[in-house]
């Protein structure tokens, strides 16, 4: 195995462990200018904080409910895609047109940065939601040189089977 396919499902697990970490953080106050509560959080709390009275966490896996399944298919899609595309990726990429899938999770990355924003859009982002970027851009560069090496093999064989049949 190459060390893309590898940084690939590397980025992949950090991502599907992302879900647990939190993303953003949203003040409950409405008074910016009240002095904040003193620090008094274990090792735990702070790194994995819970809501409370001054402020609102969001983890990505706290909006998967039954009750809100729109917004947790959305959460498990952003995040989890990269391990089906590792998955698939070497049976379906290897193939003639397997370049075109390539382009596909790139697009898919887009996505995933995309709703990363929104998801965090009204709160200060955490060590979470650098995490999840740090991922996808470690497997968007992968795929990217992976897209590239796919359509070289492509043209590469297509200008072989036009010399062969010129030939004959």
């Amino acid at each position: 195995m190459s060390i893309l396919p590898k940084i690939r499902l590397i980025a992949a697990i950090v991502l599907v462990v992302a879900t647990c970490l939190p993303l953003s953080e949203c003040s409950r106050r409405s008074d910016e200018h009240a002095p904040p509560p003193p620090p008094s959080k274990s090792f735990v709390q702070r790194l994995f904080p819970q809501s409370n009275s001054d402020f609102e966490y969001a983890y990505a896996i706290g909006v998967m409910r039954f009750s809100s399944w729109q917004a947790g298919a959305f959460a498990l899609t952003a995040l989890a895609w990269p391990i089906l595309a590792v998955l698939f990726d070497y049976k379906v990429a290897r193939r003639r047109f397997g370049w075109i899938i390539y382009i596909l999770e790139l697009l898919l990355c887009y996505g995933t940065l995309y709703w990363l924003s929104l998801f965090t859009a009204l709160g200060r982002a955490l060590y979470g939601t650098y995490v999840v970027v740090a991922a996808i851009a470690f497997f968007g560069g992968a795929t990217v040189f992976l897209f590239v090496l796919s359509v070289r093999n492509f043209l590469t064989r297509r200008r072989a089977l036009k010399e062969l049949n010129q030939s004959a």
